[in-house]
């Protein structure tokens, strides 16, 4: 575990194309708006492996983190929401999950991105 992390967070899980793990691995995983969240940058998570399932094929990788808990968008989609922990970044930003905190599923095993 990362020592930045406090203990009492949880997992959250994302999928994201494997084309974009070299610039996570080196700006970390950036928020962005989405037409279910229009008002404010999100990443879209689950709060649990199964939950990825639907996302997860070829070409794809899968992510995990800790988070302090999730928001939810108004069709009941889980979110981090850009600003709140576990982004870090300075105030006023939608800041970052620095790449150092973020595990990839390799094998059936997760390691370190970074």
């Amino acid at each position: 575990m990362d020592r930045e992390t406090p203990r009492d967070w949880v997992w959250a899980y994302h999928v994201t194309p494997e084309g974009n793990l070299d610039s996570i691995a080196r700006e970390g995983l950036k928020p962005n708006l989405h037409e279910h969240a229009p008002d404010i940058p999100v990443v879209f998570v689950e709060p649990d492996l199964e939950g990825v399932t639907p996302y997860y094929g070829e070409g794809m990788a899968v992510l995990r983190f800790k988070t302090p808990g999730f928001g939810t968008t108004e069709d009941g989609e889980d979110v981090l929401f850009a600003g709140d922990p576990p982004f870090v970044g300075h105030p006023g930003e939608a800041g970052v999950i620095p790449p150092e905190r973020i595990q990839i599923l390799v094998d059936r095993k997760f390691r370190w991105l970074i």
